[in-house]
């Protein structure tokens, strides 16, 4: 982490234990000891949590690229679909709509409204 090696951990130790003294140096060691481990494990959760959200940045990515691919298959299948629906489809004019009554009756009975709208049409009255 600092690159430091036995040798100068060694040299600390000695220059520690000088300064505080023998009786309290075992507790200044277990407390440096505790706070070196709270530290690494600071580090340790918040590099996993980083880890965690840079997989969630890159999952957010790959849905937004595929999102943007199918809204871009969506406007080609629309464009074909309405290029082929205007090519399929041609102008209907009145005379396309011509409907040929007969004299005869049809196959079945025509319901009771039927007949009269057929009446109207003709001029007849009931």
């Amino acid at each position: 982490m600092f690159d430091i090696g036995f040798s100068e951990i060694i040299v600390i130790a000695v220059v520690a234990l000088l300064v505080v003294g023998p009786n309290e140096f075992p507790t200044l060691v277990r407390t440096i000891g505790a706070w070196i481990g709270k530290v690494r494990r600071f580090v340790s959760e918040t590099k996993s949590d980083l880890d965690q959200e840079f997989r969630k940045a890159d999952e957010l990515k790959q849905l937004i690229k595929r999102e943007s691919e199918l809204a871009s298959l969506h406007e080609k299948i629309d464009a074909r679909t309405i290029k082929k629906v205007g090519e399929e489809m041609k102008p209907v004019g009145r005379a396309d709509y011509q409907v040929n009554i007969s004299d005869s009756e049809p196959d079945g009975p025509l319901a009771e409204s039927d007949q009269n709208q057929l009446d109207s049409s003709n001029g007849s009255n009931k």
